[in-house]
């Protein structure tokens, strides 16, 4: 039982960072095993056009100012392909977007380019038409 006046150590929570197409990108605390996915969800989770079939994980090597780079697939974490990944304290975490071009953004890239494109056409044609003022 802690009583007034007794000394209680508490230790500090070290960060980890999430950055890229999340939500709400930031510094969280790293709690008692924190894995990836997790992590992940409590910025927000990511954005559409995230790719997680490869998140990137910045991490120091340890007595060396040189850092390795781990790439997850956080998209097979989350069919249950793959087991999920134990974050570390200062772990950088990079969810890149996907290319316009890819299969998870190519519908609504091409449906942009149309939208777009029909836009322009109906101004365009608009000049074309003749213009009458009646008073």
């Amino acid at each position: 039982m802690i009583r007034p006046g007794d000394y209680v150590l508490v230790t500090e929570a070290e960060p980890v960072y999430i950055t890229g197409a999340v939500l709400s990108p930031g510094g969280i605390y790293l709690r008692d095993q924190l894995m990836l996915s997790r992590a992940i969800a409590m910025v927000g989770g990511a954005r559409k056009e995230a790719k997680l079939s490869d998140v990137k994980i910045f991490r120091q090597v340890p007595g060396s100012t040189n850092q390795e780079v781990i790439h997850v697939d956080v998209a097979a974490i989350k069919k249950n392909q793959k087991p999920d990944f134990l974050l570390q304290p200062y772990d950088v975490i990079e969810v890149s977007e996907a290319g316009m071009f890819s299969s998870s953004r190519i519908g609504s890239t091409l449906m942009g380019a149309l939208s777009g494109g029909m836009t322009g056409a109906i101004s365009n044609t608009s000049m074309l038409l003749p213009t009458r003022v009646i008073y």
